[in-house]
């Protein structure tokens, strides 16, 4: 555990207002912020913004999703996806399309200039996740992403079943 600058444990058993645990969420924001100040300057430096990249990421992984996937992959809002979508086809990243099947439904991809976005900033994110796991060493680093990965999971099948119909047929 972390030590504070007076030599104490940053979390004790008890905290002051009696709380038996450590708050996680401002730990993760927390941690978020300091692995996003070494992402952001890349970011920059190609005139992305945090959230833009978050949706060249997903569609690099795959590629013409819809924009509430997107919403739900990127963790972002539908209001705003709406316009960092458009800002992103004036810049030349992303196409959309109509599918010929359902008008209604339309789907994201990348356009050969994201592409070349995400090409440009893969040796660079890289070194980041080098770097990080020079850190903190590459099976720590896995078994972080591991556990993240099973918490978002076991949360979500929670929230899902909290808030399911059935769940709630009772409710009026």
């Amino acid at each position: 555990m972390k030590q504070a600058p007076s030599g104490k444990s940053r979390h004790s058993a008890t905290d002051r207002a009696g709380f038996a645990h450590p708050n996680l969420p401002m730990q993760l924001l927390a941690v978020r912020e300091q692995l996003m100040s070494r992402f952001r300057p890349l970011l920059a430096a190609q005139g992305l913004t945090e959230q833009q990249w978050r949706v060249l990421r997903e569609l690099s992984e795959q590629d013409g999703l819809e924009p509430r996937q997107l919403c739900q992959r990127c963790v972002i809002l539908s209001p705003s996806l709406v316009g960092i979508l458009q800002r992103m086809e004036a810049e030349g990243w992303i196409k959309r399309k109509r599918s010929a099947v359902d008008q209604r439904r339309l789907a994201v991809f990348l356009s050969a200039r994201g592409k070349q976005v995400i090409a440009r900033l893969n040796p660079m994110i890289h070194q980041v996740y080098g770097d990080l796991q020079a850190l903190i060493g590459a099976p720590a680093l896995r078994r972080l992403q591991d556990q993240l990965a099973l918490l978002s999971t076991q949360l979500e099948e929670q929230n899902h079943i909290k808030h399911s119909p059935r769940e709630n047929a009772h409710v009026q």
